[in-house]
């Protein structure tokens, strides 16, 4: 007996059910099965037992989507203990937060991440053990395929209530703190049903691919949770999700639900001739998320592919979308109508109801919403309040049912699809000695896309020419995630002393 164990929902049912030869994944040209996955999961919580994790302690993952990434944390469920996927590409000063703030126990790396941590002349009190997953060369670390493939397979799924922690997912606080959302098993089993089953139709003969990596609370339920608990297959894509190179993976391997994003879908109306150049006749079911799909971009796609994408709004919070448009729906611009299991309520400034047609604050609760953050009592308080979730974003409704986007009540914005915050990158930028002033602006294309625009003043005697912008670019690259790097820098004309 598992007892609420989200594994069960996952895998073991669809093996209890004789379906344990149908494809769970596809990588690189090879096929998981749900057997095998079970295999693999089983192999990988004997790793994580063996290193000494145990019920309710923290495995950080930071290296790309992979098999072996996706078994280590079943494995993680099956003991009880707490997977946390991050972005590897995080800046090594995040690195040793993450490490730190999560308590982990054990951490997986890739060529990415790995330089840092091997840089470390201290290594946080917690960590016991590294592996090393991907291309590229391991130095010390042993490869997490091989120490998987070699250890005995640990056959017990642990039992656990319905509440306790399966997994934290990182967001920003409005104020730029890190803040990682709990979310429990029984939170993870029931957002199937709302957006997945109701709104998509997901089902066993779906092939998914999501262009959101499993570090979002986005790509990790449509890459792990969602496809497994409708008995899918799923699409991986360790590397670099460029327009050409996915666009060639959907002609080669079929899928039939593509989890994108508006920036992406920007990308590829972009390419002359896309209609043509793009065979995207599997898919049935385009989505989008992450951030604001305007009119505009959704007409422009209908016009070129034949159909609007889902268009879903949700939060790390919430775990995923909680409002979405209809799979053959035809509002561009709507953000649709709830997904079953949910309530809203659109509040004032002064927290009173607001009529239909006017912008409140949307308030949210159902099924799936996250237990609270971790190690943070009163921005738990702030945002989950008696059952609700306060979202922060600014919606209307009409008398329909259906919701429209305004904006935000605070400084937080989504760069492809990703939070940031302005002050930090100005803040970024003017730490740097070469820089008096600097100032980030958000600038918008004809699609709705948002992009940053950084103008700085230098101060006396550094030359402004290109040397000293790449200076900065990499500057910032070593200390913000690349979402939040400025794609322009305009030096302002005129030093500062």
């Amino acid at each position: 007996m598992s007892g609420a164990n989200v594994f069960a929902t996952l895998v073991t049912r669809h093996l209890e059910a004789g379906k344990g030869e149908r494809p769970a994944y596809r990588q690189t040209g090879r096929t998981y099965t749900y057997a095998e996955l079970e295999r693999l999961s089983a192999r990988a919580a004997g790793l994580l037992h063996e290193a000494g994790l145990r019920r309710g302690d923290r495995v950080l993952c930071l290296a790309g989507d992979s098999v072996e990434i996706i078994a280590l944390v079943l494995g993680a469920f099956r003991l009880g203990a707490v997977a946390v996927v991050a972005n590897q590409l995080s800046p090594a000063a995040k690195l040793r937060f993450l490490c730190e703030d999560t308590a982990a126990q054990v951490v997986i790396v890739s060529s990415v991440s790995a330089s840092a941590l091997a840089s470390w002349t201290e290594r946080p009190a917690s960590l016991r053990s590294i592996w090393f997953q991907g291309e590229g060369e391991a130095g010390s670390f042993p490869r997490l395929e091989e120490s998987i493939a070699a250890m005995p397979p640990r056959e017990s799924v642990e039992p656990v209530e319905g509440t306790h922690p399966a997994c934290w997912q990182y967001t920003h606080g409005a104020d730029g703190t890190e803040l990682a959302v709990v979310h429990s098993h029984q939170g993870l089993a029931a957002a199937v049903e709302p957006f997945a089953r109701a709104k998509l139709g997901l089902c066993e003969s779906d092939v998914v691919f999501s262009i959101a990596k499993l570090y979002f609370g986005y790509g990790f339920a449509n890459s792990l949770v969602f496809p497994l608990a409708a008995g899918a297959c799923t699409l991986l894509h360790p590397g670099r999700s460029d327009v050409l190179t996915v666009m060639e993976l959907v002609r080669r391997e079929h899928p039939t639900v593509f989890f994108g994003v508006p920036t992406f879908y920007s990308g590829i109306l972009k390419v002359p001739s896309a209609a043509q150049r793009f065979d995207v006749s599997s898919v049935r079911a385009f989505v989008s998320a992450g951030e604001e799909l305007s009119a505009s971009l959704a007409r422009k796609f209908k016009d070129t592919f034949g159909s609007l994408p889902v268009n879903g709004l949700g939060s790390t919070e919430m775990f995923h979308i909680y409002i979405a448009t209809e799979l053959r729906g035809d509002s561009p611009g709507s953000l649709g109508t709830l997904t079953p299991g949910h309530e809203v309520r659109l509040l004032s400034a002064s927290g009173q109801p607001v009529a239909d047609g006017e912008v409140g604050e949307l308030w949210v609760r159902g099924p799936h919403i996250g237990v609270g953050y971790a190690h943070h009592p009163e921005h738990t308080r702030r945002v989950f309040v008696e059952g609700w979730v306060r979202t922060g974003d600014l919606v209307t409704r009409d008398a329909s049912g259906a919701y429209v986007f305004r904006g935000r009540t605070d400084a937080l914005l989504k760069v492809a699809g990703q939070k940031t915050l302005l002050f930090e990158v100005e803040q970024c930028l003017r730490s740097h000695e070469a820089v008096v002033e600097a100032e980030v602006q958000v600038v918008v294309d004809e699609d709705g896309i948002r992009d940053l625009l950084a103008k700085v003043r230098l101060r006396e005697g550094v030359a402004p020419g290109n040397a000293t912008v790449r200076v900065l670019r990499t500057f910032m690259r070593e200390r913000l995630l690349p979402h939040s790097c400025p794609s322009k820098i305009e030096v302002l004309s005129g030093s500062a002393s």
